[in-house]
């Protein structure tokens, strides 16, 4: 007589610690705007790199192998470059990272690439015949350059008369987390299982940027002299995504006692030779190639 036992079938199972991702252009070095604007992701401490935990389970069998996926597939248009260019993905086994890049580029080239979700730290029990069989895992979103985001004006619904003339937007997409175990299963060959209902994802949120400006002293006019205000000097900046334009606000940006014109984004005023000793406001805009606006 010859005695087996038979272990019953069974599927991997993948849980996640967080079911977003956030990340913030805010804190894009050197170009972003580390502030809070209406619409900021303050309350997600949202910095361009940040980690969620997987536990996966594989039951009576062994672990295989963990990948990300965009939901919809690498052709999957997940977000769009400041310059309209589709962003797409693709996964490296090897190094274990989901990489979104430029469509059409080399996606190992850095400066085609838009941001990576690494997975790392990839820890697997002790095989056992117990049903207990699994790990865990670490999931990386790494923000490398900014995106293109919706231009919002006057998202307010109050009925007042505020006038919203930036927002920081967020661009949001879905990946979804295949465990594969040694018999080539995989947590979405459950039975009955739904993809609506229960595919394993996590939601990719990416803050817009927006720029700043701030009031300054431009210094002193004389009648022989033009002043060039570098509006974009100091404390101001265009912000992540980078400047599109300076503008004046309304006729001649309200100046009263000479004329000012944008030359190469910076205000060029000429005094008119009256009402000396006064004091002149000039009222701007910078706008970034988002269509975001801050105002001085």
């Amino acid at each position: 007589t010859v005695t087996l036992k038979v272990d019953p079938n069974s599927y991997p199972t993948v849980s996640l610690s967080a079911a977003k991702l956030a990340v913030d252009e805010d804190d894009l070095a050197t170009i972003g705007n580390s502030d809070v604007e209406l619409g900021d992701d303050v309350a997600d401490d949202s910095p361009v790199s940040v980690t969620g935990d997987i536990t996966f389970t594989t039951g009576f069998d062994q672990f295989a192998s963990l990948e990300l996926e965009a939901i919809g597939g690498n052709t999957q248009v997940v977000a769009k470059t400041l310059l309209g260019e589709d962003v797409v993905t693709t996964w490296d086994a090897l190094t274990g990272t989901l990489t979104g890049y430029i469509s059409g580029t080399d996606a190992t080239v850095l400066a085609n690439q838009v941001f990576t979700i690494a997975v790392t730290d990839v820890t697997v029990k002790p095989a056992t015949n117990d049903n207990t069989n699994g790990g865990t895992a670490k999931y990386t979103l790494t923000l490398l350059q900014p995106v293109q985001h919706a231009f919002t004006n006057d998202p307010d619904t109050t009925a007042d008369d505020l006038t919203v003339i930036g927002f920081e937007d967020n661009v949001t997409f879905d990946v979804k987390v295949v465990v594969t175990d040694d018999q080539g299963e995989t947590n979405e060959d459950a039975p009955g299982f739904d993809p609506l209902t229960d595919t394993v994802k996590f939601t990719v949120d990416i803050d817009d940027d927006m720029p700043v400006a701030t009031g300054e002293d431009a210094g002193t006019v004389t009648s022989t002299s033009d002043l060039t205000i570098d509006v974009l000097d100091g404390g101001n900046s265009a912000g992540a995504d980078g400047l599109d334009r300076v503008e004046l606000v309304g006729d001649e940006g309200g100046a009263q006692y000479g004329t000012v014109e944008v030359v190469a984004n910076q205000l060029v005023y000429t005094w008119s030779g009256n009402n000396f000793g006064n004091d002149e406001s000039i009222t701007y805009r910078i706008i970034d190639k988002d269509g975001d606006a801050a105002e001085a």
